[in-house]
Formats: structure tokens, C-alpha cells, sequence
């Protein structure tokens, strides 16, 4: 399976440049940090400050990529290779977990293995440098642990799950939910004195992190906390100024990732037809179900870390990939056991037959013909143009000792210029006073304390517009000097001086 899945993912990868996106560069950057010795720092970024946000273990895996072919860009072929085999071994452990612990037939095993495997979204998270490969493979792990420890809930066995469930949760955060599940099913099993021993593990694996992800948060300057930070302060500063709107906001994140799910499960279904697949989602439930009269860690582990994505404030269907073949599973089996259940009532069975043969006569041809068609890739083609014209300006028209903001391509600036760089927006995504991106002082703020002399504009100007307009109109003509412009983006120089920052800071 894993072979073929290889063989599958060759015949669709392209190669992207590392920082298209946000993470993708970040993790290069500390990768490389790594590497070098620096430790989990943002070097590139101004003051070069601790990286608290991103678990250390797929950075680590990406240094010693740097390790052993240390020039850029020439290793950016293996950097952007690795998920490939990632994925691929992923697929191949997740039918090994379903024969082996499931028990099921190696047949359906490897039929549900390759369903899953087909969708394009998971196919996207391995064409970049992005953590969710190797969280998925971690994630399989964990779970196989965790059903061999349920069975049999030894000290050997309880090492094993806390392996295996703290690589994942420093691969991803939402490795906690495997932890947390894998002691939730020993308490439901009865087997207290295994559990109080997962739980203690657990804690010795989640404080290390915890503390110091939590002190390096409070050690960034105020102005790069939110983009720079982790999400737990972020988390717990939201509930407490704020606990309606949290809520509010909690409402909304479920149903959007109720719509993400469904877009997982019938790729390429959009709008109002989306909701018809509404009756997937009891069905995937019972086959959960299903899976927990195995091993109970299965359940709890996806629902809690359904509950944190809701929860989570940056939004993308990407984060809900690693799931995705867990979610199949359960879609699969819940539909068998309808149709086992229902034996002898001949309209519920052709209903049941009849739905779940609509969801695979879509979910399969939509997803070859995505994978077919580029279109895991698509959006990357232009966010890898956007980077390429924005190295190019960079290059061309500023200083070598510049310091270049920009909201999302700035790692990717970093790596390919090497200027100095830092994220040039707040994030606020519960704001309803100001746009997600702060307003024009919170940015003038931020840019002053970083020093920043230059600044890439990107999506036409939505993020930075008010900002600089608010600078033309309050300080001498050629304070802000466009140097570069192509469609979507432009760099400018900062020429102010603390005269036009006093004026552009007061309130209106």
C-alpha cells in the first residue's frame, strides 16, 4: 500500500519554492536554526526571537535535511520531497493498523487505506513543507499503541503509547488529544492503576513544551506575540476578556468545520448540494462507535481533537487532514453496519446500499479528477508566483541590511534574500472593532518597534492599505515611495521620521 501510495503521490507532485504560505517557510527557517545550532528560533526575523509556536519535532526532522545538504536552494528538492514518503508510509501503516488491530480483512483494509489516500486535500499538505504528513503517521502510531495497551495495559505497553502519543503531540499540538484519549479509554476499560500511570507520562510529556513554549511566548516583544506566539495564550486570553464572544466564536468554528468535514468526505461538492451529505455525519459516528468496541482511544482521540479545532483561531481545512482517513473509516463502517442491521428490512437496506453508493460514484471520480487536474496545486502556483516576484523587488531595490515586513510571504523573503524580516500585521480574529490584521496604529507599532524600512503589500493592498493611506495623507509627500509594483503586490520604502510616526500613532 505504501508503495503504491508512493507511486500515486510521484505522478502529482510539482516542486514549490519553501514560504508560499506562512508555515511551510517558518518551518525551513527552523529547520535550519536547528541545524545550525541556534536552537528554535525565528532567525531571519528581527532579534532573532524563540519560535514558541511551532513543535520542535518536524523542524527537527527538516535540520537534518539541512545537516547533511546545507546550501539553499539546492536542498529544496529533499526539504519539499520528504512529505511524499511521509505520506506514503503513512498510508501504508494506517491499512496495517486497520487489518492488524480492526481486524479487518486485508482486503477492505487496503480498500479503505486507498479511499482515504485518494483525497486531493491530504495530497496537498505533502507538496509544501507542511507537519500534518508526519503527524499523520504519528497519529497512526499512537493509536495502534494505544489499542495494544488497552488490551493488554502493562508498563511496557503504557511506554509504548507515551512514545509514540508524545512524538505526536510535538509534531502537532493536537497530539494532546491522543494522549487524553489513550487515558480516557483506560478509565473506561477499568484500569485505573494503568491510567493513573498514562496520565502521569502524559504530564512529564506535556509540561516540558508547555513551559517553555509559554515562557518563550512572553519573552517576544507585544507586537509579534500574536503572529509569533502560541495559540494557548492567545486561547485563554480570548475566554477570559471575553467569554460571550468566545462562545459565539466557538459556534461558528463548529459549523464551519462541520462544512469542512463534508468537503473531505464529497471533494469538489460545494454550496447547498454540500449539505445533502449532512446524513455522512451520524453514520461516520456509528462507525466510530464501531471502532471503539476495539479500541476506545479511537473515538476520544478524534472527537477531543475535533472539539480543539473548533477552539483553534486559524481556520483551514488543512488542520482536519490528518483525520481525514479516520473519518472514512468511520463513514465506511457505519455504513456496514447499517447494512448488516438492516438485513431484513429490504427498503432500509436499498436506502442505506443506495447512499453509500452516491458517496463513493462521487467522492471517487471528483477525487481522481482533482488529482488528475493539478488541483492540489493550484493555489500554490499562485502564491509560488507571488513569492518569485516578491524576491525579485526585494532583491532588485532594497539594501542588504533592510528590514522587509510583510503579512505572509516573509519567511519565504527571508530564505530567498536573505533581509532581515518580520510578519508586518496583528492577528485578531475575535476582533469586531478592528479587522483580523489590527488597525493602522497596532501596524504603525509594530513596524516602528521592529524597525522595518521596507514593506511588502500584499493581496492588493487589503491588509496594508488603510495604513499607508492614513501615512500619505499625515506626512510629506515621498514618505512612502512604491519601489516595485506587479498586480496583487507592492513594496514600498518607509522614509518616515519621528515627526510623521507621532502624527500617524495619534488618535483620531
Amino acid at each position: 500500500v505504501a508503495l503504491a501510495l508512493l507511486v500515486m503521490g510521484l505522478s502529482i507532485w510539482e516542486l514549490f519554492p519553501p514560504g508560499i504560505w506562512h508555515d511551510d517557510g517558518v518551518y525551513v527557517l527552523l529547520g535550519r536554526s536547528l541545524a545550525r545550532g541556534e536552537g528554535l528560533r525565528y532567525v531571519g526575523v528581527v532579534g532573532s526571537p524563540l519560535a514558541p509556536k511551532f513543535p520542535p519535532l518536524f523542524p527537527a526532522l527538516l535540520a537534518g535535511v539541512w545537516w547533511v545538504f546545507p546550501t539553499f536552494p539546492q536542498n529544496t528538492l529533499l526539504l519539499c520531497s520528504l512529505n511524499l514518503l511521509l505520506l506514503a508510509g503513512a498510508g501504508g501503516l494506517f491499512a496495517a493498523f486497520l487489518h492488524r488491530v480492526l481486524r479487518l480483512s486485508p482486503g477492505l483494509a487496503t480498500g479503505i487505506a486507498l479511499l482515504a489516500w485518494l483525497s486531493p486535500s491530504l495530497w496537498r499538505t505533502a507538496l509544501i513543507p507542511l507537519s500534518e504528513p508526519l503527524f499523520l503517521l504519528l497519529l497512526a502510531a499512537s493509536l495502534w499503541s494505544a489499542a495494544r495497551m488497552e488490551e493488554r495495559p502493562g508498563i511496557p505497553q503504557v511506554l509504548l503509547f507515551l512514545a509514540a502519543a508524545g512524538a505526536a503531540y510535538h509534531a502537532r499540538t493536537l497530539g494532546v488529544a491522543v494522549l487524553a484519549g489513550g487515558v480516557g479509554a483506560l478509565l473506561l476499560r477499568g484500569r485505573r492503576t494503568a491510567s493513573l500511570w498514562a496520565l502521569a507520562g502524559a504530564t512529564g510529556l506535556l509540561l516540558p513544551w508547555m513551559l517553555w513554549s509559554g515562557a518563550a511566548a512572553a519573552a517576544l516583544p507585544p507586537s509579534l506575540r500574536d503572529t509569533l506566539g502560541s495559540y494557548g495564550g492567545w486561547l485563554s486570553g480570548q475566554l477570559l476578556q471575553g467569554p460571550g464572544a468566545f462562545l459565539l466564536f466557538f459556534g461558528a468554528n463548529s459549523v464551519h468545520l462541520l462544512g469542512r468535514f463534508l468537503s473531505l468526505l464529497l471533494p469538489g461538492v460545494v454550496g447547498l448540494p454540500l449539505w445533502l451529505g449532512l446524513p455522512l455525519v451520524p453514520i461516520c459516528v456509528l462507525g466510530m462507535r464501531e471502532a471503539g468496541r476495539t479500541t476506545r482511544t479511537l473515538p476520544i482521540a478524534v472527537g477531543l481533537a475535533l472539539v480543539v479545532l473548533a477552539l483553534w483561531p486559524f481556520q483551514d481545512v488543512r488542520l482536519l487532514t490528518p483525520f481525514h482517513p479516520f473519518l472514512v473509516l468511520g463513514t465506511v463502517l457505519g455504513f456496514r453496519r447499517l447494512l448488516v442491521l438492516w438485513r431484513g428490512s429490504p427498503w432500509r437496506h436499498r436506502t442505506v446500499a443506495g447512499l453509500g453508493g452516491g458517496w463513493l460514484l462521487v467522492m471517487i471520480p471528483m477525487s481522481l479528477f482533482r488529482l488528475g487536474s493539478g488541483w492540489p496545486g493550484e493555489s500554490y502556483r499562485v502564491r509560488a508566483e507571488a513569492l518569485q516576484e516578491a524576491v525579485r523587488a526585494v532583491l532588485e531595490k532594497t539594501p542588504p541590511d533592510a528590514v522587509v515586513g510583510a503579512p505572509e510571504l516573509w519567511p519565504g523573503i527571508h530564505l530567498f534574500t536573505g533581509r532581515t524580516v518580520v510578519p508586518s500585521a496583528p492577528f485578531h480574529p475575535l476582533s469586531r472593532e478592528v479587522p483580523s490584521w489590527g488597525s493602522p496604529q497596532e501596524q504603525f507599532r509594530l513596524w516602528i518597534e521592529a524597525g522595518v524600512t521596507h514593506l511588502l503589500v500584499e493581496d492588493g493592498g487589503r491588509t496594508h492599505g488603510e495604513a499607508l493611506d492614513r501615512v500619505d495623507a499625515l506626512c510629506p509627500p515621498g514618505t512612502v515611495q512604491l519601489l516595485d509594483m506587479v498586480p496583487g503586490q507592492f513594496l514600498v520604502r518607509l522614509a518616515w521620521d519621528r515627526a510623521c510616526q507621532g502624527k500617524v500613532l495619534a488618535p483620531d
